[in-house]
């Protein structure tokens, strides 16, 4: 749904003010919203702004995630599919302009309390992205937990029958009340729409979103501590030992999700050499069939 850009501070500022009315947990974390349909959203949920600041959409209309189920919903487009659970789920674009992700303020929290955000993601394909491949990337407020491990799906874009997988992202609360926004992530450089290309735009599925307290469990025991990177912060190069992490995948995000740099089945200690990369804070996500882990690093 496309709003004036002169009241769209006001709604969303509205709109947040009535999300943040149940504690520890998010409301309607099923995603259930009756009709599915393009630009809809279940109730308590808002669509991330294209100008936001971890939004890469360059218009209000490249930002607005749908309401997916069994039927078709955009003229035999092929967005459709069987939500994990409920009738409903949310799907969203990522390509060329397009970032579709959806968000709401969580209160109740604890400063200094570490959470988990359980979650099931999918790749549901529409027959212009046909990509096979994707994952979310979760922020509290601006800040990046983590970007999920890829799902994979080699199901036909039409098809209502494709893999749902598990997610878990880990977080420590540093106020009471944080925005939680999901924004999907495709894992290679090309977001072209195409009717051919399988490796294009992508359509990523999200359902039963759940909040949880992570049993004392803190953000540096399950990421940093168990990553070396040095030198963190860097200049010029910096290595990522993976001795402990045999044949990864090592992939590099900017502050807004986005992926500029992915080197497969790495093993030992690697050299990555970015001097030219602009100063600013990056996030080295290292995947193997055991571990998914993401670590922050500095570029002075």
């Amino acid at each position: 749904m496309i709003i004036n850009n002169k009241f769209n501070s006001i709604i969303v500022c509205l709109t947040l003010f009535t999300f943040i009315i149940k504690a520890q947990q998010f409301v309607n974390g099923d995603l259930e919203g009756g009709t599915p349909g393009i630009s809809v959203l279940p109730p308590n949920w808002q669509s991330v702004p294209y100008d936001d600041v971890n939004c890469i959409a360059t218009s209000v209309g490249d930002a607005t995630p749908d309401l997916t189920g069994i039927d078709d919903i955009s003229a035999n487009g092929g967005l459709m599919g069987t939500p994990y659970s409920g009738s409903t789920f949310v799907s969203g674009l990522v390509g060329e302009t397009f970032q579709e992700g959806i968000m709401q303020a969580v209160s109740g929290l604890e400063v200094g309390k570490t959470y988990t955000i359980s979650f099931y993601q999918s790749v549901v394909k529409q027959d212009n992205a046909l990509d096979k491949s994707g994952s979310w990337a979760v922020y509290f407020d601006i800040i990046l937990a983590s970007i999920t491990q890829p799902t994979h799906s080699e199901a036909a874009y039409n098809s209502i029958s494709f893999i749902w997988e598990a997610r878990n992202i880990v977080f420590t609360a540093t106020s009471t009340s944080h925005l939680i926004k999901f924004l999907p992530v495709d894992n290679d450089t090309n977001g072209t729409f195409s009717l051919s290309d399988t490796t294009g735009a992508l359509r990523m599925g999200i359902d039963a979103i759940s909040l949880s307290l992570a049993n004392g469990i803190k953000e540096n025991e399950t990421k940093d501590e168990c990553l070396n990177i040095f030198p963190n912060p860097f200049k010029k190069y910096f290595f990522v030992d993976l001795s402990q992490f045999p044949t990864s995948d090592l992939i590099i995000y900017d502050d807004n999700g986005k992926k500029i740099y992915e080197d497969k089945s790495k093993t030992g200690i690697v050299k990555i050499d970015y001097e030219n990369l602009d100063s600013g804070m990056y996030f080295i996500q290292v995947i193997n069939e055991k571990n998914n882990i993401t670590c922050k690093i500095i570029k002075e």
